[in-house]
C-alpha cells in the first residue's frame, strides 16, 4: 500500500456494509449465513445506494476545569464517555436492506411489498461499514495526486428510520441511525494490535487509499482454486487476501486478473476457511 497520510477530501460516495460474525469476519449481507464452501461467487459487501450525508466522527472528550484563587488552576481532560452514534441519509431506499438490518422480512401481496419500521422485538445484527469519498494527497512529492479517504467501522448497528418527511416537491431522504461499537478486530478478522496501530481497539478506523475500497467474502472447500470478485480490482498488488486471518502473498499464494476480477489460489483454501478479500476497485 502507498505511504502517505495527509490530504483533502470532499463529498461522499460508496457506502458499503456487510454483516460480521462473532469473530469479527465479514460474513454476508442480506442473509445471516456465510457463503457456502467452494461458492466461487461468494458475497460482496453491499452498497447503500444514494448516500447523501453521514457524520461518523468520534465522541468529544470532556474538559473539567479546576477553579481556585479566583482563577483557573488548570483543566483535566477525560476521553469520550460515549461511542459514536450518528444518522446516515440516503436518496434511495430498499425494503430488503431495512429487513436485513433489523431481522424482519418483506411480505409480497400481489405487486405490493410490505416492510415494517420500529418492529416489536427487533434484533440488530452486527455489521461493518466503509464510508469513503474522493480525496487529493497533500504530502510532499505527491501533492495534488488523486486518492480516496474514509472511515471503516469494524462493528456497528444500523437501525432503519425510514423517510424523514413527506413534503411537496421535497426529496424524500431515507435514514439509518448508526451506533458504532468499540471493536478489537478488523472486519477481515485480524486483531487490532498495539504493535500495528498503537492501541488494542476502537470504533473507527480511518484510511487513505489510491482508489475506493471494498471487501468480498468466500469460504474454502479444500478443492476450489478459482473465486470471483464483485467489482473490478485495480490490480493484483492492490488486492489483499486473508484466509483465517493469515495474510497471503500476492503472486505466490494467489494471482488476480484485474480485468475479470478472478482470483486463482496456488493451493485450495481448507474446507470452511474464511476468505476475506480487501481490495481497491475501479470506480
Amino acid at each position: 500500500m502507498p505511504s502517505y497520510g495527509s490530504g483533502i477530501s470532499a463529498g461522499t460516495q460508496w457506502c458499503f456494509w456487510g454483516r460480521v460474525d462473532t469473530t469479527g469476519f465479514f460474513q454476508s449481507t442480506l442473509l445471516a449465513t456465510a457463503p457456502a464452501n467452494g461458492d466461487a461467487t461468494g458475497v460482496p459487501m453491499a452498497n447503500f445506494l444514494g448516500i447523501q450525508r453521514a457524520a461518523p466522527g468520534p465522541g468529544e472528550p470532556d474538559d473539567v476545569d479546576i477553579p481556585g484563587d479566583d482563577t483557573s488552576l488548570g483543566a483535566i481532560n477525560f476521553g469520550p464517555d460515549k461511542v459514536p452514534s450518528f444518522l446516515v441519509e440516503f436518496g434511495a431506499f430498499d425494503l430488503a436492506v431495512d429487513a436485513a438490518l433489523q431481522t424482519t422480512t418483506v411480505e409480497t401481496i400481489g405487486d405490493i411489498r410490505l416492510g415494517v419500521l420500529q418492529p416489536n422485538n427487533p434484533e440488530y445484527p452486527d455489521i461493518a461499514m466503509i464510508l469513503q469519498s474522493k480525496s487529493k494527497k497533500k504530502d510532499s512529492g505527491v501533492d495534488g495526486s488523486k486518492s480516496w479517504a474514509g472511515y471503516i467501522l469494524p462493528k456497528c448497528n444500523a437501525i432503519p428510520l425510514g423517510r424523514e418527511s413527506f413534503e411537496g416537491r421535497t426529496a424524500g431522504n431515507d435514514r439509518f441511525k448508526v451506533t458504532a461499537q468499540v471493536a478489537d478486530k478488523k472486519p477481515w478478522g485480524v486483531t487490532i494490535l498495539e504493535a500495528d496501530l498503537g492501541t488494542d481497539g476502537g470504533p473507527i478506523l480511518r484510511f487513505t487509499s489510491e482508489n475506493p475500497i471494498t471487501q468480498h467474502r468466500h469460504t474454502g472447500d479444500a478443492a476450489t482454486l478459482i473465486y470471483n470478485l464483485g467489482h473490478t480490482p485495480v490490480s493484483q498488488a492492490k488486492t489483499l487476501i486473508w484466509v483465517d486471518t493469515a495474510l497471503l502473498v500476492a503472486g505466490v499464494d494467489y494471482t488476480v486478473v484485474a480485468a475479470t476480477g478472478v482470483i486463482t489460489f496456488t493451493a485450495p483454501p481448507a474446507a470452511g476457511a474464511k476468505i476475506v478479500t480487501l481490495y481497491e476497485f475501479t470506480a
